[in-house]
């Protein structure tokens, strides 16, 4: 069986959706001819944890997990956030500390491409000793955080090692950058490393086509590889009740996403037995508009749930609400809860660009149209679909859907075994 050596800061006991792409990936690779050795960090800043996951490693699977140097650690004491995990960065600049001002100008200016760049000299040690003891075919880096494909730059020029390089989300235009007071010599720098990962690696794989066609003209080969769900989550679907109707959202709610249009038709259609439920963390300025526009809505806010727990929530709503967040590039935003909604089987209401990558994956899944953040008449439509629908109405997945993990490891596979023939 051929070897992979595989970097990814995300691994359980890291939870949400960022950890889920590479372990199913781990999990369905030995099947395809390829045994994965991950390396990962051993005390990583993480922004939700599920201990549960580890669980689902495979048992010959070997994992090292390394030391680092967390900047994300300081900034959790200098802030009082000691024992907390660290929230998202918001969009709001008047609700921030100096603190977080400072932290974040830091952050834009100073770690670059991210604040996890420390780990690279602890993962390349760790790499550079098990080379020494045996070799491997190929290895594959994954990011955000974008950092990581560093680790593999170095490794790919001093070793020749083949090197497949996963871009789960954009490099320099990944959303929140925007957010950030980055320099123009920052952005530029920033860049010069994106150009350098992407002339290097033999193969980037992404999720989608807009990202797709950002890299080509850049890259040796660009393949595209989608998150999905994994059908051993969904084998034994979950009842539902059948004296509420129950509408979920499921994930982090970003400032970004929330969506007036929506909360106000969700006010016009609400029914006595309409129960609305936001599942995960909640930014501070999202969470301020919910309690002014949908105060006298049934709505209730559950904490961080474990993914199993996620899932099982998922079966159980009748309608599942995804809104992509309203920024620039939003076209390219392929969320990774959006795979695991379509593998529930449950209606979705998703909210977003209409011509973009995840309104694509809806139609191809057979599923209703994205809608436009304003549009008023087709989210109340959908709304009002989704309440006449029988009580246990599912969607049916295709057997060799290509959002399946199991196509996908198989896929994976074989650009391993193209990139390490040469």
């Amino acid at each position: 069986m051929k070897k992979v050596l595989i970097f990814t800061y995300y691994w359980p006991p890291a939870g949400g959706v960022s950890v889920q792409r590479m372990l199913k990936l781990v999990k369905y690779l030995p099947g395809h001819g390829w045994l994965p050795v991950v390396i990962t960090v051993k005390d990583g800043v993480y922004y939700a944890l599920d201990p549960d996951l580890q669980h689902q490693v495979p048992p010959a699977v070997t994992v090292v997990r390394t030391r680092s140097f967390e900047p994300l650690q300081l900034y959790r004491l200098a802030s009082g956030r000691k024992g907390q995990l660290v929230a998202n960065i918001g969009t709001d600049k008047k609700k921030k500390s100096a603190i977080t001002r400072l932290f974040e100008y830091v952050r834009a200016n100073y770690l670059i491409p991210d604040a996890r760049k420390f780990w690279k000299p602890f993962a390349v040690r760790a790499a550079e000793s098990l080379l020494r003891q045996q070799p491997f075919d190929a290895m594959l880096t994954t990011g955000p955080p974008h950092s990581t494909h560093l680790v593999g730059l170095y490794l790919h020029r001093k070793y020749g090692l083949p090197w497949l390089a996963d871009f789960r989300d954009p490099w320099v235009d990944i959303f929140y950058n925007r957010f950030l007071p980055r320099s123009r010599r920052s952005m530029d720098k920033d860049r010069s490393l994106q150009q350098a990962v992407l002339a290097s690696a033999d193969c980037i794989t992404v999720v989608g086509d807009g990202m797709r066609e950002k890299y080509s003209a850049e890259a040796k080969r660009v393949e595209v590889l989608p998150n999905g769900f994994d059908p051993d989550d969904f084998a034994a679907p979950q009842p539902r009740n059948g004296e509420q109707f129950i509408i979920r959202y499921i994930g982090s709610y970003l400032d970004t996403e929330h969506c007036a249009t929506l909360w106000k038709a969700l006010r016009d259609t609400a029914r006595p037995d309409t129960v609305i439920e936001m599942v995960g963390s909640i930014q501070p300025g999202a969470l301020e508009r919910l309690h002014a526009e949908a105060h006298d809505l049934p709505w209730s806010h559950i904490p961080q749930v474990t993914h199993s727990e996620a899932l099982q929530r998922m079966q159980s709503a009748h309608l599942l609400l995804l809104l992509i967040p309203d920024v620039e590039h939003n076209h390219e935003i392929l969320t990774g809860k959006l795979f695991e909604y379509i593998g529930s089987g449950t209606e979705i209401l998703a909210i977003g660009p209409t011509q973009g990558d995840a309104a694509r994956v809806l139609a191809q899944c057979g599923r209703k149209p994205m809608l436009d953040y304003q549009d008023t008449a087709g989210i109340t439509r959908q709304l009002r679909e989704a309440q006449r629908h029988p009580v246990n109405f599912r969607y049916n997945n295709p057997q060799h859907s290509p959002f399946d993990r199991r196509h996908q490891s198989a896929r994976l596979a074989g650009w391993l075994s193209d990139i390490s023939a040469h």
